[in-house]
């Protein structure tokens, strides 16, 4: 808030080294300015640490998992959505959870125009994949399955099931739409 003074002039926030601009109930006011207290607690520098290491985590998430999260957010960023769990489990003491990588290609390896593989969460599109290359990755966590998963091709649509769990390594789940001829092969790798 902007604090004005008699002679017109405008303030906000801290004004010089000795004041600071402040509003209380929509009504602007100058108050000393105080250095703020840093207790440095064990407990403090403990979530201090779990703050600094949840950047360099999202980091390392291939750009599929960082998909996955701004997918699923909602009235924040994906990015902002992953700090918050991550810190919540390291505060918890258990392992933060990854998003699973699962490659997926078309059954016959081919293209297909205007094409999209679409997996939802509570009715939210978290991926919408392309078809037209034949192949891609997407990402998703054991801890929100189920998901929907559905193929479009044109202007046509066909919810074709859901994954209820994720595969585990070196398994497959093929995703078949019969009236649009459109199979997806989905890998954990």
């Amino acid at each position: 808030m902007k604090y004005r003074n008699v002679l017109g002039n405008e303030f906000r926030g801290q004004i010089g080294k000795a004041l600071v601009a402040s509003s209380w109930k929509g009504r602007g006011y100058v108050k000393e300015y105080v250095v703020p207290r840093d207790p440095k607690t064990e407990l403090q520098e403990q979530h201090r640490g779990f703050w600094s290491a949840a950047g360099p985590a999202w980091r390392a998430l291939r750009p599929s998992q960082q998909a996955f999260y701004k997918g699923l957010a909602v009235d924040m960023t994906g990015y902002n959505l992953f700090l918050q769990r991550h810190v919540r489990s390291l505060r918890e003491g258990t392992t933060p959870e990854v998003p699973v990588v699962l490659a997926w290609s078309t059954a016959d390896g081919r293209p297909v125009r205007a094409g999209w593989l679409v997996v939802r969460k509570d009715g939210r599109e978290v991926f919408v994949e392309s078809l037209e290359r034949g192949s891609g990755e997407i990402a998703l966590s054991a801890a929100d399955a189920p998901y929907a998963l559905a193929i479009r091709k044109g202007g046509l649509g066909d919810a074709v099931g859901s994954l209820e769990t994720i595969p585990v390594a070196g398994d497959q789940r093929v995703v078949a739409s019969e009236p649009l001829c459109v199979s997806v092969v989905l890998t954990r790798g």
